[in-house]
């Protein structure tokens, strides 16, 4: 019992970090597309070479949190599927 809470709670982390990241990954990619804009909106904090270097930089953080995802997704239902009792 106690290993399907640690599993819910490591699913809930990986899916708020994949949000947010996500989140991020966007922002940074406007910020290289309409940078004036973004640049302005962020007090001059995101600018466009900042915007190019945090869209980098989370590439693989986003890659490594969206397979982890899928594949506790799968796995739960894989779950799902060999725990159900046909009653006939």
């Amino acid at each position: 019992m106690r290993y399907n809470g640690i599993r819910n709670l490591a699913r809930r982390i990986i899916g708020w970090s994949l949000f947010a990241i996500t989140a991020l990954y966007v922002v940074s990619g406007f910020g290289i597309t309409a940078f004036r804009i973004v640049t302005r909106a962020t007090f001059g904090l995101l600018n466009k070479p900042a915007s190019f270097r945090v869209h980098d930089w989370l590439l693989a953080p986003l890659l490594i949190l969206l397979c982890s995802h899928l594949v506790f997704r799968y796995l739960a239902q894989k779950g799902r599927r060999t725990q159900r009792v046909d009653v006939r």
